[in-house]
């Protein structure tokens, strides 16, 4: 019950959102500010979480927090997104051996309206709290439409993180098999190898998403200027260097509220 709850009262925020700007249609003919976004994207499992919680440390940065739900503190992309019923959590989904994930997962690929909305989203908040600084969006979500995601932020700043996948896979399945306990008995045979069957399609989906965004017939090639690929060693090595690194790869500043905040962060 208490999902079914969860999932009316999205469905509702979302609505509301929709009415709303349908009857101020000026928000959506508005310009986001010029100022480029930053996104982190890439493979799950990839430590994006802490280079995001690096970069907020710069105060003028957008990166609000919402708490809707069970978690203490989620970030407002995942709660946007799922407000239009887009759901990534492919692993969690079932346990009957008939169910085709693959199914599923084409389904959930294709609701590119997600990024729609997060974008008039976007343009509501900016419309009654206008700033020049950048939002900072950090979703694995992303990879799926990065193509998407550059018609709402066509100025873009996308942070890549790569880890190797023998590493990567495992860490999802864990991940996956600990979060099954919420839905059934993850000590279960047939639930371990679903679990399993499903991470590897889904990191074959992300693969496949990231090397159609980058083969040189896709437009977005001309810009890969705008694109920063960050190797997972050199951000568990040292994350606040990196940090600086992706400041000046971007031209950003970065105040020295900003450093202290990081250091503090960081030990």
């Amino acid at each position: 019950m208490g999902s079914d709850r969860s999932v009316t009262s999205l469905g509702t925020h979302c609505q509301h959102v929709m009415n709303y700007v349908a009857e101020h249609q000026y928000i959506a003919k508005q310009s986001l500010p010029s100022v480029s976004s930053l996104v982190i994207c890439g493979f799950p499992r990839t430590r994006t979480t802490l280079l995001y919680n690096l970069l907020v440390c710069d105060q003028s940065c957008r990166a609000s927090l919402c708490s809707p739900c069970m978690f203490s503190k989620i970030r407002r992309l995942w709660y946007i997104l799922r407000q239009t019923s887009y759901f990534p959590m492919f692993t969690l989904i079932s346990r009957d051996q008939e169910f085709n994930s693959d199914s599923w997962i084409c389904r959930e690929l294709n609701k590119d309206y997600a990024d729609d909305y997060d974008g008039i989203f976007l343009h509501m908040l900016n419309s009654v709290d206008a700033s020049t600084s950048p939002w900072l969006l950090k979703s694995a979500l992303h990879t799926f439409s990065l193509n998407k995601l550059l018609e709402h932020h066509p100025n873009a700043l996308i942070i890549m993180i790569h880890r190797p996948l023998g590493t990567v896979l495992p860490s999802l399945c864990s991940l996956s098999l600990s979060a099954t306990d919420w839905n059934f008995d993850s000590t279960n045979t047939i639930t371990r190898d679903n679990v399993g069957k499903r991470c590897c399609h889904f990191m074959d989906i992300v693969i496949e998403c990231i090397l159609k965004f980058r083969t040189p017939s896709n437009g977005v090639i001309k810009r890969l200027k705008n694109v920063f690929d960050i190797n997972y060693n050199d951000l568990m090595k040292d994350p606040i260097d990196l940090v600086h690194r992706i400041c000046n790869y971007f031209g950003l500043l970065w105040p020295d509220e900003m450093e202290i905040a990081m250091n503090h962060l960081a030990s």
